[in-house]
């Protein structure tokens, strides 16, 4: 299943995980294994997915968020309960 920048969705905790390569599957089964860890301690866990790679061609938005970081601007993070 694909999403995000290939079909223009949103992804965010609710969307259905399966990773397709082994890459993909390790860092599932990690993060799997980090929530696991905390959960049992009671802690919670916030995984941020940072796709940006920065280069020739690049579609991030690493020059906007730059621009924002100069001006002190700091990123809408999820409010916890």
């Amino acid at each position: 299943m694909s999403g995000g920048e290939e079909s223009g969705e949103v992804l965010d905790e609710e969307f259905p995980c399966s990773p397709e390569t082994p890459y993909g599957v390790s860092k599932w089964e990690s993060e799997q294994g980090v929530r696991a860890e905390a959960g049992g301690c009671g802690k919670r866990v916030v995984i941020f997915h940072l796709p940006m790679v920065f280069g020739p061609g690049h579609k991030g938005n690493l020059l906007q968020m730059i621009s924002w970081a100069a001006r002190g601007c700091s990123p809408r993070l999820p409010r916890g309960p």
